[in-house]
Parts: structure tokens; C-alpha cells; sequence
């Protein structure tokens, strides 16, 4: 039993973000610990249950052939607060005439509706800044779940392998759309340079060192941040929930095309489980049985 109750502690302390929560709902991955100088050894499996919901169960496997078993449900705890607004830039932000930047989250397929009411119209001109408080963007660096080379990409999107997300795929970004194989799936992408989108969409946390540039209508629910400047030419482009830039010095926006950068709360929220913590739940969280 001490064996399988350290076997479902290991997974708590050392917290595979780019692995248990890359499973999708309702799939498992399992680790074996053999202890040679006892002949024993221990079985673990992370399930994963919901978004924030995890089961952590452990077997121990004695000699004489006993069978000990131990487990725990965990939730996970967003790091952190998500900014109140849509846009932030230690830039100017300027926004073209046919681009948005709003409170509302029209597009009832993203699957986040626990939005705050705000005016739809709400709108950021040109130099206009925000006095909210930027996120720490080496902070998110070390989080980071997913390194991608940059570079130009066409249609970033969700792969999958026999009919499971393929989360290892450098380009599976996960996707917005909640029923899909990689709708549960939101990764921590960092790009150390520049980076250029045409089409394609993700979700999750997008983390760009130099300067983003998105042409035609790539989509993302979560939070994008921006080392240098965020850029969108022609096309319709579509952010849910918050963008940030100019986090590592001098950056502008500059919102071209019909781009439209939506505030959602709960997009925000679901990006930040990604790099959350696990904490047991306070009441009737562990279970144990014997063979």
C-alpha cells in the first residue's frame, strides 16, 4: 500500500502538463516503476476525466503476489489571473475600419459562454492604451508545453491518429470546437522569433519571442502574447479571448483586414488549465482496495 501511495504522489509533484493534459476526455496513460531490490513494483494511470478533472490511480504489485491499490481525484488550478480586457500594447494599437475589437464571443461553437456582459461595441483607436497589467511572458516561456521553429505556416490545425488527437504533431495547435478529438487538447505553443499564419486555428496559449503577422482567417480561442508586434492583413481573423504585445520591449498592433478580437473570460480560463496545478479535492478524493 506504501508503494502504491507513493506512486499516485509522484504524478502530483511532477505534473506532465504537456502530456496528461494533452488526453483527451475519457483516455489514460499508465507508467510502470519497477523496485528491483524489493521485487516490486508499481503501475500508475493518469485518467483524464473532464477539462480540469483528473484521476490518479496507482496498483502496488508485492512479491508474495499481493495486490494493493490507491487512488486520488485532482482538479486542476489556473496559474493566475486573466487580464479583464481584449487587446493590450506598450505600443500604439491602431484598428482598421473593418476591424473589431469587442467584449463579445458571437461564435456559440468555440464552447465558452460564462462571458462577462460587456458593450459589444466597445472599441480601442488609434494609441489608445489600457492601463491593465501585462502578462510576464518569461514566465510563460518556462510553462510551455510545445516549441515550434519559426517560420511561415498554412493551416495550422488538429491532427489525428487513428481517430485520436495527435497532440505530438508540431501543427495541432488543438481545436476550438468542443466535441472534436482535439477539442480538450490546449497546448502552450512557443515560437522563439518571428512567425507568420495563413489560415488554420488553435486554442490554448500562443506565446510568439518576436513579431506575429496573421493573414487570412486564422482562429484561436485563449491567450496570445507577443514579444514584439501582432499584425493582421487581409482576411478575417478571429481571436476569443486576450491578446497582448509589446511584451519584451517596443510593439504595436495593428488590426488590418477584418480582423476581430473578442474578450471571452471563460477561453481565457480554459488556456490557463494547460499550465494549472493539480490540487486533490477537499472531500472524499482518495480510495484504496486490496486483492
Amino acid at each position: 500500500m506504501g508503494l502504491a501511495e507513493s506512486a499516485v504522489t509522484d504524478p502530483l509533484a511532477n505534473w506532465k502538463a504537456g502530456g496528461y493534459t494533452a488526453l483527451p476526455v475519457g483516455r489514460s496513460v499508465a507508467d510502470t516503476l519497477w523496485r528491483d531490490s524489493r521485487a516490486v513494483k508499481s503501475v500508475t494511470r493518469v485518467m483524464r476525466l473532464g477539462e480540469g478533472l483528473f484521476l490518479v490511480g496507482a496498483t502496488g504489485l508485492g512479491r508474495s503476489g499481493a495486490v494493493a491499490s490507491a487512488g486520488v481525484l485532482v482538479r486542476l488550478e489556473p496559474r493566475g489571473t486573466p487580464a479583464a480586457i481584449p487587446l493590450f500594447a506598450n505600443g500604439s494599437v491602431t484598428v482598421g475600419p473593418l476591424a473589431e475589437v469587442t467584449f463579445d464571443s458571437p461564435d456559440a461553437g468555440w464552447g465558452c459562454t460564462s462571458l462577462r456582459g460587456r458593450d459589444p461595441d466597445t472599441r480601442f483607436g488609434v494609441g489608445m492604451s489600457d492601463p491593465s497589467e501585462p502578462e510576464d511572458f518569461a514566465s510563460w516561456v518556462g510553462r510551455a508545453t510545445k516549441q515550434v521553429a519559426p517560420g511561415r505556416y498554412v493551416d495550422i490545425g488538429p491532427a489525428l491518429q487513428a481517430g485520436v488527437c495527435h497532440s505530438a504533431d508540431v501543427r495541432n495547435w488543438g481545436d476550438p470546437a468542443p466535441e472534436t478529438p482535439c477539442g480538450s487538447y490546449r497546448p502552450i505553443v512557443y515560437v522563439d522569433g518571428d512567425l507568420t499564419l495563413i489560415g488554420g486555428l488553435g486554442q490554448g496559449v500562443l506565446l510568439v519571442g518576436g513579431d506575429l503577422d496573421i493573414r487570412g482567417g486564422f482562429s484561436f480561442a485563449g491567450l496570445i502574447l507577443v514579444g514584439g508586434s501582432l499584425r493582421t492583413g487581409s482576411g478575417a481573423a478571429r481571436i476569443r479571448g486576450v491578446v497582448q504585445a509589446g511584451l519584451t520591449g517596443g510593439g504595436s498592433v495593428r488590426l488590418g483586414g477584418r480582423a476581430h478580437v473578442a474578450y471571452s473570460q471563460c477561453a481565457v480560463d480554459l488556456a490557463l488549465l494547460a499550465s494549472g496545478r493539480p490540487v486533490p479535492i477537499g472531500s472524499r478524493g482518495w480510495f484504496y482496495g486490496y486483492e
